[in-house]
């Protein structure tokens, strides 16, 4: 070989070798800046999580407002982890910024209408700015949307909470919806069963109740505040002699019970005004539906504290003067007191608009009206 093509050869190596050192130090930077970065984008998920936990902490403490600040955080070192959001909006919630919650979940359901967590919060959200009727719309896509497997909530818990929300606002067919659904849905624990029962007696459906309450003591027979709840089922359902054996029953075990003994001069004082007993002569009839009348013009007119009534109201009102003041020379017929009767019923119906108030739901006259008209 010549000595100039092997003086050329010898530098073709080189140059390949220099290359190759050139290319292995290239890739060993590139994976120390690899290394670096993935060193440097742990550390700041680790610094997002620890925002997050103090979040926490901070949030079942107490102090929202620091929990903000918290959750912003650790949001903003780790945008794409949501349930950072999730929980920045609930801490949003506690601390009274419900607009600032709405847009924080805003950002969550634009990407996945379908997070359950998120439609819930915004339930609460919509709820905390006055908006029931979105909140209910929240409320039912949560229930219906998609939960993680290890949430502590679910679908069962949102149409409790819901069902709490109808029970305050008086919606009561909603209410009752949302309860036959929930009984509906499998076994119940003791405490879910509990709310349930009581909320039918909220939501107009005494009888439900009664029948929710005695499935329950069944269960739990030495539960002498699960007794006293049927006592008062009963009660709201017109079986005076039913609820007396129910509260006797308590009252037997517990002498020193303020509750059962008030339930018990309930039944004594609805059992002296209820018409509808059929051993009832026609003068004892009269005379209930007579005071039955004069409680209810009396419940309205106090109601009214001084201001005029409708006028759907004024000629019930007129008309009950006039019989009150009337004098009956020969024994009342029962025609005579069903007048009465259906007279005061009339006026209770005007109540709730002429009154802008619900009745007192256990008071003997409200529990009587519930009997009268079912």
């Amino acid at each position: 070989m010549p000595p100039s093509a092997h003086a050329s050869n010898q530098s073709g190596i080189s140059t390949a070798r220099l290359a190759l050192v050139v290319l292995m130090v290239m890739l060993a930077l590139y994976a120390v800046d690899k290394f670096l970065a993935r060193q440097e984008q742990n550390e700041l998920l680790q610094q997002a999580h620890a925002y997050y936990d103090d979040g926490q902490v901070s949030l079942r403490a107490g102090n929202a407002r620091l929990a903000v600040r918290q959750f912003q955080s650790a949001h903003v070192l780790e945008r794409s982890n949501e349930e950072y959001l999730r929980s920045l909006a609930a801490a949003q919630l506690a601390e009274g910024e419900g607009a600032k919650a709405r847009d924080t979940l805003d950002e969550i359901l634009h990407k996945n209408s379908n997070d359950a967590q998120a439609n819930l919060l915004m339930a609460r959200a919509m709820l905390h700015g006055g908006r029931f009727d979105e909140a209910d719309a929240y409320y039912h896509r949560s229930i219906y949307g998609t939960w993680p497997a290890n949430s502590k909530s679910g679908a069962r818990e949102v149409r409790l909470e819901l069902a709490g929300m109808l029970s305050e606002r008086g919606s009561r067919q909603e209410l009752l919806s949302e309860l036959l659904l929930l009984q509906n849905q499998g076994a119940l624990d003791i405490t879910t069963e509990k709310q349930i029962a009581e909320l039918f007696l909220r939501a107009g459906s005494p009888q439900r109740a009664v029948a929710a309450y005695r499935n329950l003591t069944q269960k739990y027979p030495d539960d002498l505040q699960l007794l006293s709840s049927l006592g008062r089922a009963y009660l709201s359902s017109g079986d005076y002699g039913a609820a007396r054996r129910a509260f006797e029953k308590v009252l037997s075990r517990d002498r020193e019970n303020k509750e059962v003994q008030s339930g018990l001069a309930m039944v004594a004082r609805l059992a002296d005004l209820d018409p509808t007993s059929r051993r009832l002569s026609s003068i004892e009839k009269y005379r209930r539906s007579t005071e039955i009348l004069g409680l209810t013009v009396s419940e309205i007119r106090g109601c009214l504290q001084g201001r005029s009534p409708s006028e759907n109201l004024r000629p019930l009102l007129l008309l009950a003067q006039t019989l009150e003041a009337a004098k009956i020379k020969t024994t009342p017929s029962n025609e005579t007191a069903e007048s009465r009767l259906e007279l005061a019923e009339r006026l209770w119906a005007e109540r709730a608009e002429a009154c802008n108030a619900a009745p007192v739901s256990d008071e003997p006259l409200a529990l009587l009206m519930t009997k009268l008209a079912q």
